[in-house]
């Protein structure tokens, strides 16, 4: 495989992750295995067939007409690769049950285009599978602490609960509390209610926008 082809194979993944949230969500959006969208990645275009590569490249709103197996050509494919900036991984953030946050424990690339949108982004660890419909387990979740008003139920936000643990989690407005929501394929993890009329309420604050997410290059496919 040349490096021209490698870079390419890992720009599909980001561009994958940066438009679904993960691999695993985008595989059911071309309505493709995950297998065999991760032999794709892996192994370059040219393992695939071509039905298998025109689904990729149409779920990704690629111009397949200017593509060619093996790198890219003239396309619409952002270009991820060209420069990545090193981003702080603040220990792990738990997507099931909230953990304290730790200290940072490793640096990860981000592309630079992304960063730029996001300059005050800071990576944290997902542990967990309450939200694994959009971030899979081991993933590195991008947090925009700049916007960190939700303006509906759907996105995903790092959240402090009593201001010494996160969680990430999807966030609904009540009249008198908040509720997290989970964003799973296991129906056991159910949504979080904090009513503010209650004395003994956790506070709960929101760190900020989950805005991109990485796969560590150690991740165990």
């Amino acid at each position: 495989m040349t490096n021209e082809t490698a870079v390419f194979n890992e720009s599909l993944r980001d561009l994958m992750v940066q438009k679904f949230g993960s691999v695993a969500a985008f595989s059911r959006a071309a309505d493709l295995p995950p297998t065999t969208v991760y032999n794709v990645i892996n192994r370059g275009v040219m393992s695939a067939g071509f039905d298998t590569v025109m689904k990729i490249y149409d779920t990704l709103q690629i111009d397949w007409a200017s593509m060619k197996f093996g790198g890219p050509a003239k396309s619409k494919l952002p270009d991820l690769s060209a420069s990545f900036i090193q981003v702080p991984v603040y220990g792990a953030i738990a997507a099931g049950t909230p953990v304290e946050m730790q200290e940072v424990e490793r640096h990860a690339p981000v592309p630079e285009e992304v960063m730029g949108k996001h300059p005050a982004s800071f990576l944290l660890r997902v542990e967990g599978d309450s939200v694994n419909r959009r971030i899979i387990n081991g993933y590195y979740a991008l947090v925009d602490p700049e916007e960190a008003e939700p303006t509906n139920d759907r996105d995903l936000f790092a959240i402090c609960v009593n201001g010494d643990s996160a969680t990430i989690k999807r966030y609904r407005q009540l009249a008198n509390g908040c509720e997290l929501l989970p964003d799973s394929y296991d129906p056991t993890y159910r949504p979080i209610m904090f009513d503010y009329g209650q004395d003994d309420t956790p506070l709960v604050t929101i760190i900020g926008k989950v805005v991109y997410a990485v796969m560590p290059f150690d991740f165990d496919l």
